[in-house]
Order: C-alpha cells, then sequence, then structure tokens
C-alpha cells in the first residue's frame, strides 16, 4: 500500500505546482513575456497538470494491479515530467534568464517527453502482463 500513498502524494504534489506556476504565469509573468512563450508556459502547465492526475490514477489502479512497477513508472513519469515541464517554463521565460541557463536547458525537454513516453508504454506493457487482482465483489 505504500505505493498506492506514493503516488497519491505526488499527484497532490504535483497538482498543487501546477496550480502555482498556473497562477503565477497568468499573473506575474502576463505582460513580460510574448503570446508564442505564453503558450510555451501553458503547455508545460498543461503537462504537468496531466501528469498530476495521473499519479492520481496509477494510485487506484494499484488497488486491481498489484504486481505492477509502480514506484519505477512513477519515477520515471516523475523525471519526465519535471524535465519536460521545467524546461519548457524555463524556456518560456527566456528574456528574464541568463541565455547560458537557457541554452543548457534547451535539450532537456525531448529527453524528459521521451521518458513520458517510456513511462506510458512500460505501464502499458506491466498491465497486459500483470494478473488483474478481484475480489468476489466485483464482477
Amino acid at each position: 500500500m505504500k505505493e498506492t500513498k506514493l503516488c497519491l502524494v505526488l499527484g497532490a504534489l504535483t497538482l498543487a505546482f501546477a496550480i502555482l506556476t498556473g497562477a503565477f504565469g497568468a499573473h506575474v509573468l502576463q505582460n513580460a513575456i510574448t503570446n508564442f512563450r505564453s503558450e510555451v508556459y501553458a503547455t508545460a502547465n498543461k503537462y504537468l497538470f496531466v501528469h498530476g492526475l495521473a499519479f492520481f490514477i496509477l494510485g487506484l489502479l494499484y488497488k486491481h494491479y498489484p504486481l505492477l512497477p509502480i514506484t519505477r513508472i512513477c519515477t520515471g513519469l516523475l523525471i519526465g515530467v519535471a524535465c519536460f515541464s521545467l524546461s519548457l517554463y524555463l524556456l518560456s521565460v527566456k528574456p528574464i534568464l541568463p541565455s547560458l541557463l537557457v541554452t543548457v536547458l534547451g535539450p532537456i525537454t525531448p529527453i524528459g517527453g521521451m521518458l513520458l513516453t517510456l513511462s506510458w508504454l512500460y505501464l502499458a506493457y506491466a498491465v497486459w502482463r500483470a494478473p488483474l487482482h478481484t475480489t468476489g465483489n466485483d464482477q
């Protein structure tokens, strides 16, 4: 059950961060970045929010598939969304940041996207291979 707890805590923290960064983007960065950079920021926020919800879903899924490698999947998703969203957040505020930092972060975005994709594929494979745990009431 610690895996379920881990997923739920990660989900809550990720969603809280998504709300904070969304509010920051809407109120603080409103006039500081261009429309294009605002769209990049919004994309980062959407991915963060969706993956926050995904952690909750994984926690619930674990009840029916207790043999899933849920810790590995959550770790991959967490690292992936951190690389993807955080690099996009920072790239979107490029005019405010030192250029060296942004240059280093650019290649991290696709790495994060690849980690997200691989984590989801790993989940699909693990669910396909795992036996479904049912109780007498699940018919």
